[in-house]
């Protein structure tokens, strides 16, 4: 809690010296700096990502979050921190949220604020009367908007009484329980204490939101230490070691071999789509690079260390 609190003007002014308006900010039509793609998902201008930068600073960086279990959306830690609470499992279980951006109201964005409201650096008395512009940048059609610079860090927070509760659930039967955004995992040396957590996540839900955030069943999916462990693309193998999807590998060495070799096929390869592709591949290259180096250490060895840098920081021609 901060002993001493600004005015959002205050704070906007100091932030941004002129160049916005803080007038445009808290009143001026949203619709003048959106373009809609669908009814939940738009394309924003640099004025109002800059409009979400400045609430994520000085608002929703400072919600709560329980750390041990959430593992998206936050600096310093990764898909590879996660993995590691799960290596030396038995028994997995995996699910995720169905719809869940979508299902987050402003109602549940208004409470989440309220609830908090004493944790930010900004009079109490500002939020309370900015709260309804607050919530109208933050979503559409009073749903949480997918694409927002804004939406991870309320998702996240929005589920932190659901969180702990879960996690407690979990502690008292020897469950490992980590979530990275809508994704579920959990893990035990016991398959029967296992088998209690949907049950349990189901209750919470119902509990906590009336049954408005749903489990999807379709990709909850039970594993073992011995099958093919997959968790968000990555590998758990036998031995604890974790690794990338085979298929991943096939594809990121697929598109490099030919990159060398023949760039019609490359072309082909990326869909006629060059500079997305070429940013695809980085990305992929750059997720391996966090959950296995030493896989990306043998792709340097093999292609060469110039051309795995160039895809990485996307300097290929």
């Amino acid at each position: 809690m901060f002993q001493e609190k600004h005015s959002l003007e205050m704070l906007f002014n100091a932030m941004y010296h002129g160049k916005y308006s803080y007038q445009d900010f808290i009143s001026s039509n949203i619709e003048n700096y959106i373009q809609h793609i669908n009814n939940k998902i738009v394309k924003t201008n640099k004025t109002f990502q800059v409009y979400h930068s400045f609430l994520n600073l000085f608002l929703f960086d400072y919600l709560p979050i329980n750390e041990n279990v959430v593992f998206s959306y936050r600096k310093g830690v990764n898909i590879y921190d996660l993995l590691i609470v799960h290596r030396n499992s038995k028994f997995f279980f995996q699910t995720d949220l169905k719809y869940f951006f979508p299902s987050i109201t402003s109602e549940d964005i208004k409470k989440l604020i309220e609830k908090n409201i004493d944790m930010f650096p900004v009079v109490k008395k500002d939020i309370e009367t900015h709260i309804d512009r607050i919530i109208s940048l933050t979503t559409i059609n009073n749903y949480l908007a997918v694409g927002y610079s804004t939406s991870p860090n309320l998702s996240n927070s929005i589920l932190f009484d659901f969180d702990n509760s879960l996690s407690d659930f979990c502690q008292k039967l020897n469950i490992k329980y980590t979530r990275y955004s809508d994704d579920l995992i959990f893990s035990s040396l016991d398959k029967e204490n296992l088998q209690k957590v949907e049950i349990e996540i189901r209750r919470l839900l119902k509990i906590l939101f009336g049954g408005r955030i749903q489990l999807n069943t379709k990709k909850s999916k039970y594993n073992h230490q011995g099958n093919k462990v997959k968790i968000l693309g990555a590998i758990i193998l036998p031995n604890g070691q974790i690794s990338v999807d085979k298929k991943i590998k096939t594809k990121i060495e697929t598109a490099i071999y030919l990159y060398l070799n023949d760039r019609n096929k490359f072309d082909d390869f990326l869909e006629k789509n060059y500079r997305k592709g070429v940013n695809q591949i980085s990305g992929t290259l750059n997720y391996i690079k966090t959950i296995d180096y030493d896989y990306l250490k043998k792709l340097k060895k093999k292609y060469g260390s110039t051309v795995i840098n160039m895809f990485l920081n996307q300097s290929i021609g």
